[in-house]
Order: C-alpha cells, then sequence, then structure tokens
C-alpha cells in the first residue's frame, strides 16, 4: 500500500476573527469571523485562532483540547489588542478539563465578572496578558486542581466588587 506524504504530516491552521466579521466565512484575514464561540467551537489540536483589534464578548473556553506538540492557541493580533469583556457574572476565561492551550496577549476586563476560571488543566499557558478592572469578590484570576500552569509576563491590575455601596475586595490571584 501506497503511503502519501500527507499522511504523516498533521495539518495545522490559523483562524481569523475580528470585529466586523461573519461566523458563517471561512475564518480567514480577509474574511474573519465575529465572534469567540465561533473559535471555541472550531479550534482543533494544533489550531489558532487569531482575534484582530476589537472588542469580544462571551468566555473563552474551548470546546476541545489540544494535545502534547499541538496545543490550540488563542492569540491577540496586536499585544493587548483584542479586548475579552467574559459574560455577565461569569469570567472572560472558563477553562474546566482541558490539556495543552496557549492564551498569548488579550486584554481581559469584564463587563461583570472574572478574569478567569481554570479548573482541573494540564499543559497550559497564559501570557503577556492584562487583566484589568475584575468585577468578582476573592480570587479574580482562579487556578484549582491543574498541573504544568505557566503564567507568564501577565499584569493583574484593580479587582473590584461593588454591592451596596460597599467595595469588597479579594486576593485578586489564587493559584
Amino acid at each position: 500500500e501506497e503511503l502519501r506524504l500527507g499522511d504523516f504530516i498533521e495539518r495545522c491552521r490559523e483562524y481569523f476573527a475580528g470585529p466586523g466579521g461573519d461566523d458563517a466565512g471561512p475564518g480567514t484575514r480577509a474574511e474573519p469571523w465575529a465572534t469567540l464561540a465561533k473559535a471555541n467551537e472550531t479550534l482543533m489540536p494544533g489550531d489558532t485562532a487569531t482575534f484582530l483589534p476589537g472588542t469580544y464578548a462571551g468566555a473563552l473556553s474551548p470546546r476541545n483540547s489540544g494535545r502534547a506538540g499541538a496545543s490550540i492557541t488563542y492569540r491577540s493580533a496586536r499585544p493587548l489588542g483584542a479586548l475579552l469583556n467574559g459574560v455577565q457574572g461569569g469570567p472572560a476565561i472558563a477553562l474546566r478539563g482541558k490539556q495543552h492551550i496557549v492564551l498569548d496577549g488579550f486584554h481581559v476586563k469584564p463587563t461583570n465578572g472574572a478574569w478567569a476560571t481554570i479548573t482541573e488543566c494540564e499543559d497550559l499557558a497564559v501570557r503577556n496578558c492584562r487583566m484589568e478592572d475584575s468585577r468578582t469578590a476573592y480570587a479574580a484570576f482562579y487556578v484549582e486542581k491543574c498541573r504544568r500552569v505557566r503564567i507568564l509576563h501577565n499584569t493583574f491590575t484593580r479587582q473590584l466588587l461593588m454591592r451596596n455601596d460597599l467595595i469588597l475586595h479579594g486576593d485578586m490571584v489564587d493559584i
């Protein structure tokens, strides 16, 4: 039986998302997707979603995991140019039971919720991000029951929750 070179090479794709995009489109730079949800549903091991400058609602929460040597990567095309503002009362980044995920260069500023909740994950990297203005009490960036999580070159600032004219503070980061 004849084997082709393509049988041994894993196909990795780069997709793009941008304001004014269309989730029904191909996700190319010329025809980007519109939403974070589309990237969450589509990305497979080895794929990268590059977010053009703009604001993205919803949670960064991939359906699939990557695998060793083929991480799923979410990145901002311009450092801190892609703003993640999360979901009402929930985290902007929600990872549970995922492996081999990379998040790079996002500005995370939730409308009303936490920066990130990361539980039961392995082999993750969160790098070059700015976490700002969390609106949740206690830990705005929470990591629990995880292995091999790298949090590199991030800025965490101004966690604040106001209820009944009281300002509630927390630990900001709980690992």
